[in-house]
């Protein structure tokens, strides 16, 4: 399987409300994948798509760990390599969208230095960014 195939694969098993946040991927605006594995099984993604809707190099981030396999440092680590992808980047910034109650998300974003911005969809949702200098 492709990393996409495996990336897809891991949506698939995500919650209702987390499928919200994470649409499948499709490599059309797709720059930057990076899946995490456990005895070869794909367990956690983090993808960067590109925003064609704005003026600027904009990306943006999507991610998502198997529920069973949560507060164990994969995402942590899948945004530091997303992070070190972008600073090597044409991208000027990198965003992130998050669900108001998602706190592991927000605590995850903070924590890798994305700065809030700004709320969207009528405040359920909080969006981070990560720019270059």
């Amino acid at each position: 399987m492709s990393k996409l195939e495996d990336a897809n694969q891991i949506c698939k098993s995500l919650s209702s409300m987390e499928k919200e946040y994470v649409d499948g991927l499709f490599p059309a605006n797709l720059v930057f994948l990076e899946v995490s594995y456990v005895n070869k099984k794909p367990v956690g993604f983090i993808a960067v798509k590109e925003d064609f809707n704005s003026s600027h190099k904009d990306g943006y981030c999507i991610i998502a760990v198997i529920s069973e396999y949560r507060n164990q440092g994969i995402a942590n680590n899948l945004v530091k390599q997303a992070i070190s992808w972008f600073t090597k980047s044409e991208f000027d910034s990198l965003f992130w969208f998050c669900n108001v109650e998602n706190t592991a998300s927000k605590n995850l974003a903070k924590k890798n230095n994305f700065k809030f911005v700004w709320k969207k969809d009528n405040d359920k949702a909080d969006v981070y960014v990560i720019k270059k200098k």
